[in-house]
Order: C-alpha cells, then structure tokens, then sequence
C-alpha cells in the first residue's frame, strides 16, 4: 500500500493518534492522509477567487493549503514534526481570519495585518511544540475570540456564511470527537474514517470562512489599501 523510509520510522512517533492503524509503510495513515485534499481544494479555490482583493483575504486561501498539506504530511509520517506542522497550519488558518478582521476594521494596513498573522502562527507553533496546551486548548480560544468578534462587528451585515462555516465545523469536529474517543472507529478502514470526515468538512468551513470575510470587506477597501498615497 505505500513505501518503506527507514529514517521516518526512527523519529519521534506523534503524540496524539486517532482510530486509524498505524501502518509500517508511507503514508502511516493512508485515510486520514488523503482526505486533507479537503482543505488543499478550498485553499486553492479561495486563492483563485481572491487574487484581486486584498492580501489578507488571499492569505485565507494560503493558509487553508498549508493546512491541508501540513495534516498530509502529520498523518503521513505519524511523528511529532508531523503533528506540530498540522498545529502550525491551523493556527496559520485562524491568525490569517484574524488578520482580515485587523485590516477590515483599518486597524493595520493589508501588509501589517498579514505579516502580524504570520508572527503569531510561528509564535503559536513554536508554543506547540513545547506545551500540549498551546494546542489545542489555545487554538480553541483563539477560534472562540475570532468568531466571536466576527460575529459581534459592527461593519458585518451579513452573518449566513459566518453560522454555515461554524455548522459545517461543529459537524467536523463532532467526527473529530467520535474518531480520537474510538466510538465511530474502524481501525483497519483505510478509505474514509471519522478524521478524515473532519478534513473534508473542514474544507467546506475553510472556503465559507472564506465567503464570510468576502462579504464584509470590499474590493475598494483592496484598490484603496493598494493605491499609493497622495
């Protein structure tokens, strides 16, 4: 099913395992690799569908590919280096929300919001690697705080694709949960697991994330924040 690399196998293992038989070829996890084309696919199209509106918002997209191949790589190779690369791509997602927040709200420029973003993915990764509470624990408040103050925004009139991504990822993580607690669980299924549920949704929440900044920030924010000034 996949191939033999010596060197992988003499690393750290990943802390956190899922239902999925670890396999002694690559991909460890073939199910839960293969299913982070979820979050690739989004970030791809978001990229596309950005590439005339501002940094931030293309940044989304970025993220949302580094995410998926940063998980491809975790459950590829099963090792710790793995697992902090799939915690840096979803703290890469997040921060980069809350850099369209900063730049929407002319709090920072398009630049300054992005490369703040970037700072405190590496920040957040960095943690990562040392705490297992700056994980998931503190991924989950800054989801929390990013949603939160998305939702409570003045500027924001529209809120459906805002209540359809955390749908579509309160879906994904009650997978997440079925999956790690082995109650929806098929060691020996290689094809679609409930981890690799929560890829696929996470895809879906990743582009209509997307959708929701779209709509509160407008393309003459991007032509202004781009123009040289007077």
């Amino acid at each position: 099913m996949g191939i033999q690399v010596d060197w992988i196998d003499q690393m750290r293992p990943a802390v956190m395992q899922f239902c999925e038989e670890t396999l002694s070829t690559i991909p460890k996890h073939p199910a839960d690799t293969w299913s982070n084309i979820g979050p690739i696919i989004a970030g791809v199209w978001i990229v596309v569908r950005a590439r005339q509106r501002a940094l931030p918002l293309q940044t989304i997209g970025y993220a949302s590919i580094a995410a998926g191949v940063f998980s491809g790589v975790y459950h590829a190779t099963n090792t710790y280096v793995g697992e902090v690369m799939d915690i840096a791509g979803m703290y890469a997602f997040i921060f980069a929300c809350a850099s369209v927040q900063l730049y929407r709200d002319k709090t920072l420029s398009s630049l300054e919001a992005t490369l703040l973003a970037a700072t405190l993915a590496v920040v957040g990764t960095v943690l990562a690697a040392y705490s297992d509470l700056a994980k998931t624990p503190l991924f989950a408040v800054v989801l929390i705080v990013v949603a939160y103050n998305e939702i409570t925004a003045e500027s924001v009139k529209n809120y459906r694709y805002a209540y359809a991504a955390l749908g579509a990822f309160a879906v994904a993580f009650t997978f997440w949960v079925l999956d790690y607690s082995r109650c929806l669980c098929d060691p020996q299924n290689h094809v679609l697991t409930g981890h690799g549920v929560w890829h696929l949704l996470c895809g879906v929440a990743f582009y209509l994330t997307y959708r929701q900044f779209a709509t509160s920030v407008t393309p003459r924010q991007a032509a202004d924040d781009a123009a040289p000034p007077n």
